[in-house]
Order: C-alpha cells, then sequence, then structure tokens
C-alpha cells in the first residue's frame, strides 16, 4: 500500500487480512457511514496500515457451499490454526500455519481439543450468519461430473 504522508514505506505487517475487508477500508478512507442494515463482514486495515495495529489471533471464516474448484467446504483461522470442513462428508483437517503453510499435515488427531474448539466456533459462525449448506441433487449424474455443458438460457 501506498500512502505518503500517512503511510511509512518498507514497512511489513503480519495482519491477517481477507478481502471482506476491503469494503469498510474504504468507507473508512472516504468517511463514508455504511448504511445502518449493511452488514460488515470486515474490518478497516487503515490501523494495521498507519499504525502496524492489528489482533494476531484475529479470527477468519470461509463459507464456499458449491461444487467449483472441489468439494463444498467452510474453514476457519485463527492464529496460526486453520480447519477447513468438507460440507459433503463433514470431515475435518486442522492445520498450523506457522509450521505447515502449504496445508499438507492434518493434525486433527494430535490436537483434538483445537479441532474442537475451532469446530465449534465455525459452526457458531455459520448459525450466526444463516450460512447455507448444499443439498443432494437426486438428478446429479457423477459421469458427467467434470463436463462442461452448454448454458440452458444461451
Amino acid at each position: 500500500v501506498r500512502w505518503p504522508a500517512k503511510i511509512k514505506a518498507g514497512i511489513v505487517s503480519e495482519a491477517l487480512v481477507t478481502s471482506v475487508d476491503f469494503y469498510p477500508t474504504f468507507l473508512q478512507l472516504a468517511d463514508v457511514t455504511p448504511p445502518a442494515q449493511q452488514t460488515l463482514d470486515g474490518e478497516s486495515l487503515l490501523p494495521a496500515w498507519i499504525s502496524n495495529q492489528y489482533d494476531p489471533e484475529r479470527t477468519l471464516f470461509w463459507h464456499y457451499p458449491v461444487y467449483h474448484h472441489d468439494v463444498p467446504a467452510a474453514a476457519v483461522r485463527r492464529g496460526a490454526w486453520k480447519l477447513i470442513q468438507n460440507q459433503v462428508s463433514n470431515e475435518i483437517r486442522l492445520y498450523n500455519l506457522n509450521i505447515d503453510i502449504g496445508e499438507s499435515t492434518d493434525l486433527r488427531q494430535l490436537y483434538p481439543d483445537k479441532a474442537e474448539e475451532l469446530k465449534a466456533l465455525l459452526g457458531k459462525w455459520q448459525n450466526e450468519v444463516g450460512a447455507e449448506f448444499p443439498q443432494a441433487n437426486p438428478a446429479f449424474d457423477p459421469t458427467k461430473r467434470f463436463e462442461w455443458g452448454r448454458h440452458p438460457d444461451r
């Protein structure tokens, strides 16, 4: 980020951020109050940018309940820990990103309490936001799983 006289050049921040942080950041930059009914999922990045103030244990959530690149999944990250939940099988995987940024070693068996803590946190958040979940398609044909078809409106 470059903002002469506001943000010091060459600073590196360890703040956890996600794309939903852009909207509240831009609102704050423009000194605009969001509409009263508008839910802000993110938080402004200005404190991290200007004075490197951030919560190292910030909790981030993702919820992707559709088949697109992979199976429907949801995730939660708090600090170094990330839990991913497969929304078809309900299987969970737990990673410590400080030692495994590639998410190659599932630690749920070694840290069952951490897995349960994050799973409960994810479930609470999903409930609070009214998250939708995938529904089984009785007409699904697994032999056509990777076929690209013509859009029905074209």
